[in-house]
């Protein structure tokens, strides 16, 4: 359905070169007729920063969040007072849920199940750092959000969000090492943390509906 609709469309709007090389290469759709336009965000207030490590987003395969734990339990030896909350739900709740314990991290990991819009405009206020390790996405407007909310990202290198936004750091999403680096050096240096909240509030103005 998907490939018939873009091929009998007088133009298709992408939302990132990622999503564009996608419908060329799986769908078979004319480069011609493809427009990149980017996502954007209604920002979100920023809110007293508590040691919050932040994944929201649907609990399924393509979002990573079994990898967000995994650098979770390396970060915890270094920042015994952070706290890991996954934020959303899908069928993968349960087998993520197990891994925490399984990895000894469950007393310092929060399952939230659906939260409403209220709810996660506090939770990015308040989240030190965001995570997002998608296996493959889009684009990603949730690290929009967090940015938008004062809250350093750090962003899979394979979605669309990462080749558009400057002011985050990037990496692999199986590299859960590196993914710990990340979060203990912006939990820890304050200097880090705070260029990267400024700089991206600032970028984010780019990144408007209009």
């Amino acid at each position: 359905i998907e490939k018939d609709g873009m091929q009998k469309a007088d133009l298709v709007i992408a939302v990132s070169n990622f999503t564009k090389k996608v419908i060329i290469e799986k769908y078979g759709i004319n480069p011609g007729k493809i427009t990149v336009v980017n996502n954007a965000v209604y920002p979100i207030a920023e809110g007293s920063k508590k040691e919050i490590v932040l994944f929201l987003g649907r609990l399924t395969i393509q979002k990573g969040a079994e990898f967000f734990l995994r650098a979770a339990q390396k970060v915890k030896d270094f920042e015994p007072d952070a706290k890991f909350v996954v934020a959303g739900t899908g069928d993968m709740l349960p087998r993520l849920i197990n891994q925490a314990i399984d990895l000894g991290i469950s007393d310092r990991t929060i399952f939230t199940g659906r939260l409403t819009d209220e709810e996660v405009k506090h939770i990015y206020s308040i989240s030190s750092v965001y995570v997002m390790p998608s296996v493959s996405e889009p684009f990603g407007i949730t690290a929009l959000e967090a940015i938008s909310a004062g809250t350093p990202t750090i962003a899979s290198k394979t979605a669309g969000f990462s080749e558009a936004f400057k002011n985050c750091l990037r990496v692999d999403f199986w590299d859960t090492d590196e993914m710990a680096n990340k979060i203990v050096s912006l939990l820890r240096y304050d200097p880090l943390h705070k260029t990267l909240a400024d700089e991206g509030k600032r970028e984010i103005d780019l990144f408007t509906w209009d």
